[in-house]
């Protein structure tokens, strides 16, 4: 998938999100849900295409969800944590109820670290360029001998 990715960026100026091929992607992977082989392949190469279709192109309900805040890094780095310990403590929760606690649990401690750590450090982010004019980068530390 991650290769995928950065072919598709690679890629960009020739990748053609459209409503037409990602209906049509969907409908191919919603119909070969019950063959493993294709499923497997259609789904290595298409998810990608899907996600970008969902990332860049609609509009409306979709796009007011980052209105809130940003969480993707949050949903992100807590995931796995929290779906390892709702496991431990749950060992016989089945995959749709380890998807919803894990889920809701990990989107709780993602807009708690959005609102209380990502953003208040986001907005203090100029205050450090302006601390190190002209020493970004450069591999310096401040304020060494």
């Amino acid at each position: 998938m991650f290769f995928l990715g950065g072919t598709y960026d690679l890629l960009r100026r020739y990748v053609w999100l459209h409503t037409a091929g990602f209906l049509a992607l969907a409908m191919l992977l919603w119909l070969s849900r019950d063959h493993s082989r294709v499923l497997s392949v259609g789904y290595t190469l298409g998810l990608g295409y899907l996600v970008l279709y969902l990332a860049y192109v609609p509009g409306g309900w979709l796009r007011r969800y980052n209105r809130m805040g940003d969480y993707s890094y949050g949903l992100y780095i807590y995931a796995f944590p929290v779906q390892q310990a709702v496991m431990a403590t749950e060992p016989f929760l089945g995959v749709l109820g380890l998807f919803l606690w894990a889920g809701a649990l990990t989107l709780g401690f993602a807009i708690l670290s959005w609102h209380f750590l990502e953003r208040p450090i986001l907005q203090q982010k100029d205050l450090y360029r302006r601390w190190l004019p002209g020493r970004a980068g450069s591999g310096e530390v401040p304020n060494s001998p």
